[in-house]
């Protein structure tokens, strides 16, 4: 295992802090994720700390976004249905200051994605996006050519595009690839920290996405340092393992603090 940066150890100090905060405080977390994967993270979300709920109908999305301390939208498998509880979800959210994740996942691939997406973006305005390259460039250069179904197959855009972008949405941006880049337009942290192995984990970029939820769901340090630290702590765990022990290994790395 390489030796971690200045910045890297920093964002891990900080997720220490956070996870100690959320077995403290037991945060809920209100997801409304891909039907593939929203098991494990559910899961991943428990490992922190925080407590999940699905939520998808409709008829209940407000009353349960405004019982939650932070908002999980994952449009891996959307519906007509899904796509009206994203907008309640999140427009509710955003009128409370709750924060909001999106993984716009498969952005590109069908005109019914990029349309819920664009309005996700238009009317909620989510404080934290995470994708990976493909999706990315997508969105920034509305180019569909580095998705292969929802993975991305490209990484070509530039640092300068990717800050551009996230001022543009008012939004930290966390994208992940062969190298991993958070920013909200002004700070910038890059890192290849991770296991190459996640890309074959099913689900791995979705429980990054419930761990960012969990640490957004407290106040303390800013959007783009909690989320910073997420992705951090999810790398780190990922490394020298096999990635289908990420959970496990996150739920020890809980356990370690308490001791």
């Amino acid at each position: 295992m390489r030796m971690l940066s200045d910045s890297e150890k920093r964002f891990i100090d900080i997720s220490k802090k956070i996870l100690c905060e959320l077995r403290e405080k037991r945060p809920l977390i209100h997801v409304i994720s891909n039907v593939v994967t929203l098991e494990p993270v559910a899961d991943v979300i428990l490992a922190t700390g925080a407590i999940p709920v699905a939520a998808y109908a409709p008829e209940e999305v407000e009353e349960v976004t405004l019982r939650a301390q932070s908002l999980l939208l994952n449009t891996g498998t959307p519906t007509s249905e899904r796509r009206s509880s994203y907008l309640i979800s999140g427009k509710t959210a955003k009128s409370k200051g709750i924060p909001i994740i999106l993984d716009p996942v498969g952005v590109g691939l069908s005109k019914f994605r990029i349309e819920i997406i664009d309005e996700i973006l238009a009317k909620v305005r989510p404080h934290v996006i995470r994708m990976n390259r493909g999706e990315a460039s997508f969105l920034v250069r509305r180019d569909a050519s580095h998705l292969k179904g929802v993975d991305a197959v490209g990484d070509d855009l530039t640092d300068g595009e990717i800050k551009d972008f996230a001022r543009e949405l008012g939004a930290v941006l966390v994208i992940t690839g062969r190298e991993n880049v958070v920013t909200n337009g002004e700070d910038f942290f890059k890192t290849d920290l991770g296991n190459p192995l996640l890309k074959y984990e099913t689900g791995a970029g979705c429980m990054l996405d419930g761990v960012i939820a969990s640490f957004l769901s407290l106040p303390n340090f800013s959007i783009f340092e909690r989320a910073s630290a997420a992705l951090t702590l999810f790398n780190y765990l990922s490394m020298g393992s096999d990635p289908s022990n990420l959970k496990r290994s996150l739920i020890h790395a809980v356990k370690s603090l308490e001791a």
